[in-house]
């Protein structure tokens, strides 16, 4: 794996002749993210833009660092879709204006030698320079609004907006590093820097606090715990009537908890299924969509079967590579198995989350049951319960089911104990009335 470090206004030619550095050749031409192609409409397409434009969600906020993949040429399913979402035409202009009408300047200046840590706070947002963090004196220019206008911004969540500057004598480089940047009593406000010229926005995954450039925009953007310190997602990767209150109660196809994702197109994706998954494993599947067993997500983990499955290269049903595919099934029950879908407590109970999606007609081929310890629920049909779909652009995923499989992990426990009490008593011959 070859690391690079490229500029907002990085081109696909730019990442080329940076990998040729790093590499000492550049044979591989294409590039792809998490399986889907990455298309550069001009010479002057942004690397930045293209990923944005390229990934299966269609938010605005994207985590740094990205992992790319390079291919020879790409493979035929990669270039089926060459641009997944049009980027949104995003006003610099008015967000700059703004600014200057409504904005609230401070002005400051950081002079040698910086013996000590130093804070500066603008209403609740609060900049922290490291002891010794510059070369020279910096004047400072910060703008600032407070609950921005959405229509400008066009962020769900964006509590914050602010502008840096820096005076002409002194650049980036005059940093031996940059600020930290909080919010105070925002612990779940999220710092993002407009990606210029692109519409997109971006954070480090790694420094999420730290202020990746002086000059720029930059907004805070609150992330909702959908589930506590377990899954936390911004407001524009789901639909909610409350943002602080994001899961419904459904009771079909089973009771639940959902959150919503997308509205059911119905026209283009007509047949519903759902994806077993584990809760740590959703953020991914949110960025990326349901990947092929090869690829390496956005975040730089190769997908690979689960050692219970069935392996790579194998051939299963009269199919050589069987689980070179991604598997979904009709029935909620059959994907919420504990082969499939693995559980998680939240509070005091056992859930395990379960994806509801949709499927493109004649785009799937069906299999019967392969897990030997699954009981027939009503309306399954063992001979084609398994869905194998090969593309997986083929695929929406439209809803995440949280499926309650204790609702007391303590009452469970209880009840266990009892159990295992009656049982010893009636080994012992004795016979345990209540």
């Amino acid at each position: 794996m070859l690391k690079t470090k490229l500029g907002l206004l990085s081109t696909y030619q730019d990442l080329s002749r940076e990998l040729s550095i790093v590499s000492g050749n550049f044979k591989n031409p294409c590039f792809s993210i998490a399986g889907r192609a990455l298309s550069f409409e001009t010479k002057d397409t942004t690397i930045i833009s293209a990923v944005g434009r390229s990934r299966y969600t269609n938010s605005k906020c994207i985590d740094t660092p990205i992992c790319l993949t390079r291919h020879k040429t790409l493979p035929n399913r990669s270039t089926s879709h060459q641009s997944v979402h049009q980027e949104s035409i995003l006003n610099l202009r008015n967000i700059r204006k703004k600014l200057i009408s409504d904005g609230k300047i401070k002005l400051f200046t950081l002079k040698l030698p910086l013996m000590k840590k130093k804070d500066i706070q603008i209403d609740n947002l609060v900049f922290s320079f490291s002891e010794n963090s510059s070369k020279s004196d910096i004047e400072l220019k910060i703008t600032t609004i407070v609950t921005p206008d959405p229509e400008i911004v066009d962020i769900p969540g964006c509590i914050c907006l602010f502008q840096t500057e820096i005076n002409s004598n002194s650049t980036n480089s005059s940093f031996f590093e940059l600020p930290l940047v909080s919010m105070v009593d925002k612990p779940k406000a999220r710092l993002y820097t407009l990606a210029q010229p692109s519409s997109f926005w971006f954070s480090s995954s790694v420094r999420r606090a730290r202020l990746p450039l002086i000059g720029g925009i930059h907004a805070f953007v609150l992330h909702f715990d959908i589930i506590p310190k377990q899954l936390t997602l911004p407001a524009d990767v789901f639909i909610a009537a409350t943002l602080e209150k994001p899961l419904i109660s459904r009771d079909k196809p089973i009771p639940c908890k959902c959150l919503i994702l997308r509205k059911h197109n119905s026209t283009m994706f007509p047949h519903v299924a759902y994806h077993g998954t584990a809760i740590n494993a959703i953020q991914s599947i949110l960025n990326d969509g349901l990947a092929l067993p090869g690829t390496v997500t956005t975040g730089g983990k190769r997908i690979n079967p689960p050692k219970s499955h069935i392996a790579r290269d194998k051939t299963a049903f009269g199919v050589s590579d069987f689980a070179s595919a991604i598997f979904l099934s009709p029935s909620v029950y059959y994907s919420a198995d504990p082969t499939y879908a693995k559980t998680f407590s939240y509070g005091d109970r056992i859930l395990v989350p379960v994806l509801e999606c949709s499927v493109k007609s004649q785009c799937y081929s069906t299999n019967r049951c392969t897990v030997p310890t699954y009981r027939k629920h009503k309306g399954d049909d063992m001979e084609t319960i398994e869905w194998r779909v090969k593309d997986p652009q083929n695929i929406e995923i439209n809803a995440i089911l949280f499926i309650t499989k204790i609702n007391s992990i303590d009452a469970a426990k209880m009840e266990r104990i009892i159990k295992a009490f009656i049982l010893l008593k009636m080994r012992e011959g004795r016979t345990v009335l209540e």
